[in-house]
């Protein structure tokens, strides 16, 4: 006879639980061998110490704890499974066979194990992005999980001919949940602009904006960064501005840069990079009929509608692409505008945003004249030896600065076209 089915709860809300109930319950009927049976409880009493420990308040311990708790938990279930294999008076009387018992534990240990291993894989990432919150670390650590399972599920289920296109709309959907920009009101909806911190009255005309961009969705990509995830299906990686501030930012006309780095969660804010935009309109209120220009944007702090934030190494990121575009085209007056690329440094936080050896490389070798500022490069760089691979460097010194100048190239076509359609509308 088979058990009721059990309410299937998501495997991030699952994490800080212990396994399944049903096995847990059974375990003390089991006819398995003895020695099992003293190893299974020895096994026990050591994870309920740890699990049974006050979780730590700050980041990187946290995660240190929870790196434990995971390695002994994985031991119980190996050690459980071994005893359910063992037994076998006990199905007689059972209410579930030995096949169901064995796939709800090998379930309860391929979910800790992913679990581990999206840790191992992203630890530094998530003590910056935990760090980087006022939501009690251990709620914001399941958040964390939600983005890694979806992004994982996404690159998995998707077709590759229909990716691109299906990526985008999840993506979209992901951010506006993320980032609480969306609301209904009579006669339609409205989404927030992150930069002109207003309800923008024609949601079609709000943006869901990749900040790494999308061309650069290349499988060297997370190596940058230093982790295993995909920057580009994570719902970190998206600011929502109005499509007129979405184009100059894409443009690196304009640039989001940190107000301080002190302050949980970041402050953020807007600066004019190009000094033709300024007097250029953004959009016009149809409530009030007043009209927003790019001059009243210029340092402007953005506006969020909750605790959650962009994470900064994307930022950065994006900041350096529009450094060196803003320095290759000339921008009169831009360095005089942005803070000093000290302003970066995290003390006292999980040091650095991009590795070091690719982000030297970006900062000699991309453009025709563009190179970074060396206080910038030296806030932003980290080293991880543990996952430090000299093919993965070599690859990653020759994909991502390419990824960069196409980009750069990019964006000046993208001018010069512009420039030639407004010089054919003045002579017609």
């Amino acid at each position: 006879m088979s058990a009721p089915p059990v309410p299937v709860t998501p495997p991030a809300q699952r994490a800080l639980t212990p396994g399944n109930q049903n096995t847990s319950v059974a375990l003390d009927q089991l006819d398995c061998n003895p020695a099992t049976t003293q190893k299974l409880r020895l096994l026990k009493r050591k994870t309920s110490s740890l699990s049974d420990q006050p979780s730590p308040k700050h980041a990187k311990p946290f995660l240190d704890w929870r790196l434990k708790c995971l390695d002994s938990e994985i031991e119980v279930l190996n050690t459980t499974k071994q005893g359910f294999e063992e037994a076998s008076a006990f199905y007689k009387t059972s209410p579930m066979t030995k096949s169901e018992y064995l796939q709800m534990i090998r379930q309860d240990i391929k979910e800790k194990e992913t679990e581990q291993r999206i840790l191992l894989s992203n630890k530094r990432v998530i003590a910056q992005d935990l760090s980087d919150t006022v939501t009690p670390v251990h709620e914001a650590y399941i958040r964390e999980l939600e983005l890694a399972y979806h992004s994982a599920s996404g690159r998995r289920n998707v077709s590759s001919l229909l990716q691109p296109r299906l990526q985008r709309v999840a993506f979209n959907k992901k951010a506006i949940e993320y980032l609480a920009t969306h609301r209904d009101y009579p006669g339609g909806e409205q989404l927030w602009c992150h930069v002109t911190g207003d309800w923008i009255w024609d949601s079609r005309q709000v943006r869901c904006a990749h900040i790494v961009p999308f061309s650069f969705n290349v499988k060297d990509l997370p190596y940058l960064f230093g982790g295993d995830e995909t920057p580009l299906e994570s719902a970190r990686n998206a600011l929502m501005p109005h499509s007129s501030i979405e184009e100059a930012f894409d443009n690196g006309e304009i640039v989001i840069v940190p107000v301080s780095l002190q302050t949980t969660p970041t402050e953020w804010k807007c600066v004019v990079l190009n000094p033709a935009l300024l007097e250029s309109d953004v959009y016009q209120d149809p409530s009030t009929e007043v009209i927003t220009k790019f001059k009243d944007l210029d340092n402007r702090p953005l506006k969020f509608r909750n605790a959650n934030r962009p994470a900064r190494r994307y930022l950065y990121f994006r900041y350096a692409l529009a450094w060196m575009n803003a320095d290759r085209e000339k921008y009169e007056g831009f360095k005089a505008k942005v803070p000093p690329g000290s302003i970066w440094a995290t003390p006292d936080r999980p040091a650095g945003y991009l590795r070091k050896s690719i982000l030297r490389q970006l900062a000699h070798k991309v453009g025709d004249t563009a190179e970074l500022p060396e206080d910038l490069v030296q806030a932003g760089e980290f080293t991880d030896p543990d996952t430090e691979s000299p093919v993965s460097n070599a690859v990653g010194n020759v994909t991502i600065p390419g990824l960069f100048k196409e980009h750069l190239d990019g964006v000046r076509d993208r001018g010069e076209d512009d420039q030639e359609s407004q010089e054919d509308e003045a002579e017609v």
